[in-house]
């Protein structure tokens, strides 16, 4: 394979060298291997769109309207906001709103 071809293939997202095997073969992946399918991967688009601060006498709630933009449903695991760790294991599905206290 010359530089061309090489750079040709990188410039498509192919990838410049195939793994084989020193019988010429593909290497098989191991049993215990997760196998990947064909698939692209999908990240998804999560915005909070509204932001809410009551004031309860000394302390303050702050709650977001957040949205699920994807069409698969996401998890939230914690949040860190201002010095503070918030666990909401909250999961969004569709783009249904939803308001989360973000931080109390």
């Amino acid at each position: 394979m010359g530089f061309l071809s090489g750079l040709g293939k990188v410039l498509k997202g192919e990838p410049v060298f195939e793994p084989q095997a020193p019988n010429g073969q593909q290497p098989q992946p191991a049993a215990g291997e997760p196998q990947q399918a064909d698939a692209q991967k999908v990240t998804p688009v999560v915005m909070i769109g509204r932001v809410e601060c009551p004031v309860n006498g000394p302390n303050m709630d702050v709650y977001g309207d957040i949205h699920n933009g994807s069409s698969v449903p996401v998890l939230l695991d914690k949040i860190h906001l201002l010095g503070s760790v918030h666990e909401l294991d909250t999961t969004l599905i569709g783009s249904a709103p939803n308001i989360i206290c973000t931080y109390s």
